[in-house]
């Protein structure tokens, strides 16, 4: 009877034959344990994947699977972030919602992790400058990732009050605010 074969989740770099071999025995009829032989011919140690593996001891065999994984990465809008600054123009700062919005850690196999973020994720305010934030994750393997970025929000392209009339239907109109007084304000991005 094999005993403690079951699926596992390594890191690609660490894993060894003895690593998979690890907590893995034969219990004989007479009550003693011996360790199997393993199977796993076709294992690139070096590189993320899931590769099967076998267990095998006097002619009977089991089957397993192991997943390498590499270093979780950091996507922001579904492109890895390598950099460790990031240039958004003001509309994009005001749109990530403090540089959440759009980010992800994945895991070697597409799987987005659980994310936590520093305190300065919460700071964004409007106004131009760096903003730094650390992100962590970590994998199902154990890999621990924590990337800073720091977002440089550099357009100077922020709304300006254009008119203080706009028009519709060949009409100019002035916004009312919700008491019917005409101090409405319109705004052009520019972007």
């Amino acid at each position: 009877q094999f005993i403690g074969v079951q699926e596992l989740h390594l890191k690609v770099g660490e894993t060894t034959a003895d690593t998979l071999l690890k907590g893995v025995t034969v219990k004989l009829p007479n009550g003693t344990t011996v360790k199997p032989n393993l199977i796993a011919e076709d294992i690139d140690y070096t590189k993320a994947g899931d590769y099967a593996i076998s267990y095998e001891y006097d002619g009977q065999k089991v089957n397993s699977v192991v997943f390498l994984y590499a270093m979780p990465q950091v996507y922001l809008n579904g492109t890895v972030v390598t950099e460790e600054t990031v240039a958004f123009t003001y509309r994009q700062a005001n749109e990530s919602y403090n540089f959440i919005k759009g980010v992800a850690i994945k895991d070697s196999f597409g799987n987005e992790l659980a994310m936590q973020t520093t305190d300065d994720s919460e700071k964004y305010d409007g106004v131009l400058g760096d903003y730094t934030v650390t992100y962590t994750a970590t994998d199902k393997a154990g890999n621990a990732l924590s990337q800073t970025i720091t977002y440089q929000v550099t357009s100077s392209k922020m709304p300006e009050v254009t008119s203080f009339n706009y028009e519709v239907g060949g009409t100019t109109e002035t916004p009312l605010n919700a008491y019917g007084e005409k101090t409405g304000w319109l705004y052009s991005d520019g972007l």
